[in-house]
């Protein structure tokens, strides 16, 4: 049961044979009065700081939402821009990966193209080091067909004095 410190202090108690000291109680009940009045006051100043704090919290709890709200926020963002980064990282090393392969095919390619153009040109060398032997071989033959087949020196004769017609006959030497 709630009684107020007005209703204690206004409270007058029976006399009784037998019963304690009336000034020792009335002493005791102001006392118990000025300590109950100090509680209460205490008890309305601390509602009224509790009110105050509440009027004082309640932006700053709207910030902690704003602030969780944001925080929760930038984790998605972040989640997103790693994960978006790490498919932009895949995707940019795929492109690499095939980049790469593409030109050690080229590579590959050209060098054998490289290697069948040496080949060939291999090839012709020795066949016109064989066609220049072999040319120059019958010139050679030619040459010593021609020694062999010469004759004894030819010695001009005067025209007037010539008894042929034929002018491949005589020949210069």
């Amino acid at each position: 049961m709630f009684i107020p410190p007005a209703e204690v202090q206004d409270q007058k108690l029976k006399g009784r044979l037998r019963g304690y000291k009336k000034g020792a109680v009335e002493k005791l009940l102001q006392d118990v009065v000025a300590s109950y009045e100090q509680v209460w006051q205490e008890r309305d100043w601390l509602r009224a700081r509790v009110e105050e704090l509440e009027t004082e919290l309640a932006p700053l709890r709207g910030a902690e939402r704003h602030l969780s709200d944001s925080l929760v926020t930038a984790e998605r963002a972040a989640a997103e821009v790693r994960a978006q980064a790490a498919k932009d990282a895949e995707e940019l090393l795929a492109r690499a990966r095939a980049e790469s392969m593409a030109q050690q095919r080229e590579m590959k390619a050209r060098r054998t193209r490289l290697k069948n153009e040496i080949d060939r040109l291999e090839l012709v060398e020795r066949e016109l080091q064989a066609s220049l032997r072999a040319f120059l071989l019958a010139g050679l033959e030619l040459v010593e067909d021609r020694e062999a087949t010469r004759t004894a020196p030819v010695v001009e004769v005067p025209l007037s004095t010539r008894k042929t017609s034929d002018p491949a006959a005589v020949q210069p030497g």
